[in-house]
Order: C-alpha cells, then structure tokens, then sequence
C-alpha cells in the first residue's frame, strides 16, 4: 500500500553478534533490499559486523550501534566488545556507505557520569568520518516495572537498580530533574560536533 514501516529486529537481543552462527542478519538484510518500504534498525553491541560488511548498503536500513564509556562497559556489560572495538566497526560501517547510527541510551546515573560520558563523546568524535553518522539518540535508564522486580532478586549486587526511581505507568524511570540534567549536558556536548537535528531525545 505504500506505507513505510519501521521494525527495530533487535531490540531485546543482539542478531549480529550470532552472525557467524546463525546468518539471520543477512537474511534481513535481503529481505530488506527486495522491501524498500521497510525501514529496518538493527541495534548491537557487536563487531561482527565483518560478517556481513561484503552486503551492499541499502538506503533503508539503519546499523544502530549503542556506545558506553568504558566504565560502564566493565561494570555492568561484562563480555561485551570494549568501546574501542565498537567505534571502530561503527566507522567501518559508516565508511562503507550505511546507514549508522550512536545510541547512548541507556545513560546510567553513575558516580562521576558527566566525566565519563563527556570523555565518550571527544572519543567517538575524535574522528571526523563520524560525524557523518545519521544520527544519534540519547535516553536514560528506564525499565519495565515487572522486569525491574524480577532482576533486582536476581542482581542483588548491582547499584543501577537500586536507584529510587519514579514510576510512570509499567515503567520505573529516573526522575525528572536527573533526566532533564543528563540529557542536557550530553544534548550540548554533541552540538559540538553534530547538527542539532541529527540528536534525537528518547522519552
């Protein structure tokens, strides 16, 4: 009919870092090419990007790779690649002619965040290829209510989650004040080397 539709396939999970297992993100991707209506997001972490970097762009499909400090790479994305590796296959893709997008999202209230998040952001711009980027989007930590129950007994240990959150419906979020501080401090920090209608605010 025409319509576009746009269909985020790896929101909840990370296809590309199985490519070498499973193949599903080439077999996207072809879909995508022959359903140009489609807009397609593939969100990941991984580097296995390599895997798939012989495909030729499609103008409708967007490579969203979620960046955090090294920090919090460390702390709370144990067995992930470093933010090194994934600025260095975010510039692949960008070079070869995709679509690619930076997410920093979720942004954690952290001890020491401004620093940690400031130093980030000179790093990923510290190339110049990068800021050809489609865009960027920045959100806070938020989760779903239920989730957020069943994981707080599960991680005992982990500080992130033991924030007084504000609830908003099914979702625990940060409160106001800190969102509203976070996303304007980074929101500036980007203006320094992206337009501002490339930095999208998740809610």
């Amino acid at each position: 009919n025409g319509k576009e539709m746009y269909l985020s396939i790896s929101y909840d999970n990370d296809i590309l870092s199985f490519e070498t297992w499973l193949g599903y993100c080439e077999i996207w991707l072809n879909f995508a090419k022959e359903n140009p209506n489609l807009i397609l997001e593939i969100r990941t972490k991984s580097t296995m990007f390599k895997k798939i970097s012989h495909i030729s762009p499609s103008p409708n499909v967007i490579f969203a790779w979620t960046l955090s400090p090294e920090f919090v790479i460390k702390k709370y994305e144990k067995k992930t690649p470093t933010l090194s590796r994934r600025i260095e296959t975010l510039l692949h893709a960008t070079q070869l002619g995709w679509k690619t997008r930076i997410c920093l999202d979720p942004v954690l209230l952290i001890k020491n965040w401004k620093n940690l998040y400031f130093d980030m952001i000179e790093k990923i711009f510290s190339n110049q290829e990068l800021t050809k980027v489609y865009d960027v989007t920045l959100g806070t930590f938020r989760m779903n209510a239920e989730y957020l129950k069943k994981i707080k007994n599960l991680r005992a240990d982990s500080d992130i989650l033991f924030y007084p959150f504000e609830r908003k419906n099914s979702t625990f979020e940060y409160k106001n004040k800190h969102k509203e501080e976070i996303k304007n401090f980074l929101f500036n920090k980007l203006t320094q080397f992206l337009p501002k209608e490339k930095i999208f605010l998740s809610s």
